[in-house]
């Protein structure tokens, strides 16, 4: 599990940055799972797009509030979701392409005789290898970027 620990110095209240972070994720439809004086858990809606909110990748996190200091230990489970998805997408966008070359492979006498056809639907997926790692590592770094601006404006930090 891709996890986000940050902490950061506190100008604020511990109470006031515990209602700023509150009103920012229960509108998006976060849990409370254990809400006590100096901190809070919540469990995050889940992130299925890019389209959503950054701090849908939020899956679980453990937010601490002291005099000084703000914490958050945070798993990005969405992180995860998109993972699995776009992979998924891509093997079955595999799957189907081999599918459809391999059939007119077969049925074809003209590309029979071209057995470098049957190499089409691998060099279509090809430049996946490269786009996949780089949207990943987009969505993880635009989670931690949303939290730590989270954490910020919960501990008065506007610079």
């Amino acid at each position: 599990m891709i996890t986000h620990k940050k902490s950061c110095p506190n100008h604020n209240d511990p109470a006031a940055a515990k209602n700023i972070v509150l009103q920012t994720l229960l509108p998006l439809g976060f849990e409370i799972t254990n809400d006590y004086s100096n901190g809070l858990n919540v469990n995050g809606p889940g992130y299925r797009s890019t389209r959503q909110p950054p701090l849908y990748g939020i899956s679980s996190a453990a937010l601490e509030f002291r005099q000084d200091r703000i914490t958050i230990d945070a798993e990005l489970g969405g992180i995860n979701q998109i993972s699995r998805l776009l992979v998924a997408v891509l093997i079955s966008v595999g799957v189907v392409n081999s599918a459809i070359f391999l059939t007119l492979w077969f049925y074809l006498d003209t590309l029979r005789a071209n057995t470098w056809f049957l190499f089409i639907p691998a060099l279509t997926l090809l430049p996946w290898i490269i786009i996949a790692p780089l949207i990943i590592r987009f969505v993880h770094r635009r989670c931690s970027e949303a939290i730590d601006t989270l954490l910020r404006n919960a501990s008065g930090d506007y610079s």
